[in-house]
């Protein structure tokens, strides 16, 4: 492990230990309010990449990726740690968006008490024993809390005013766009997925029904990006006219980004299709199914 790559995950540890002190944490919460970006709607968003854009999503496992944490599925590879804070910098090009989840500025009533004793829990638990803790007394809701630690090592990678929306492949999207204009993205179209084979990806009939036709590119589920050369150089030779529907973890945003600087439209989709299931109350969230192997 680095010198530089100690510093900034001792960094933020620190810096998470002090966010649970509520007079920082409240703080810091209204500052990250007052310096965040405009995100898109979600029906804004699903208009663009219906009119031809591609999408690349930063949720919070590329952050900590571009903060040099390993993520469970994928190691912080130096190469993609560094494509991932490129791609976010260059958000101003023709056709491309950059999606960022929202932040919410809500913070809830929890007393100062119980703040105190999630402080020492952490400490002792986290710190001592580096052991996860559970959430507890939070007061801050799970997209703030993550922007609340990461903001202020990431801000100086996040120029534009305007962001799209990534939450367009989470469950919300279903409840706030209609079906029919987020199909249309892909109606009478020629789709490539990229995915893994035995990962949580699923096929959706009620959601790709339109799709004049359909064919893959498998990866692999865990430290993906390690056979990205692979993956591009099968995806090149597909006809421009296809739309590339990535589900590749962190690997889609640099799959996406690269794809469309090579003249494709390329959606970084995730786990839309697990999602719709769960807005049919068919299956659960993605974030409970077993893990890839």
């Amino acid at each position: 492990m680095t010198v530089e790559r100690c510093f900034s995950l001792l960094s933020v540890k620190l810096w998470k230990l002090l966010l649970y002190i509520p007079f920082i944490g409240d703080r810091e919460a209204k500052r990250v309010a007052d310096e965040f970006p405009r995100i898109l709607s979600l029906e804004e968003t699903i208009d663009r990449l219906a009119g031809g854009n591609s999408i690349v999503r930063y949720g919070d496992g590329e952050i900590r990726l571009c903060m040099g944490h390993h993520l469970s599925f994928q190691h912080c590879h130096p190469v993609l740690q560094k494509r991932l804070i490129e791609i976010l910098q260059h958000t101003q090009q023709d056709r491309f968006l950059v999606g960022l989840n929202p932040y919410t500025a809500d913070i809830r009533n929890i007393s100062w008490k119980g703040c105190w004793e999630q402080f020492i829990a952490l400490v002792r638990k986290d710190i001592l024993l580096q052991k996860n803790t559970p959430r507890l007394n939070r007061r801050y809701n799970y997209q703030q809390w993550n922007w609340m630690q990461y903001w202020r090592f990431m801000k100086s990678f996040i120029p534009s005013a305007v962001y799209a929306n990534a939450e367009i492949s989470r469950l919300d999207v279903f409840q706030a766009v209609p079906l029919d204009k987020i199909k249309a993205i892909w109606n009478d179209r020629d789709i490539v997925f990229i995915v893994p084979k035995n990962g949580k990806f699923v096929y959706e009939p009620r959601l790709f029904d339109n799709m004049r036709s359909i064919e893959y590119i498998y990866i692999k589920a865990v430290d993906a990006f390690n056979d990205y050369d692979r993956i591009m150089s099968e995806a090149l030779y597909k006809e421009k006219n296809k739309i590339f529907f990535i589900s590749a973890g962190p690997t889609a945003t640099v799959l996406a980004y690269d794809l469309y600087k090579a003249g494709y439209q390329a959606l970084d989709f995730g786990h839309l299709p697990n999602c719709y299931r769960e807005f049919l109350g068919e299956a659960p969230a993605p974030e409970q199914l077993p893990p890839a192997k």
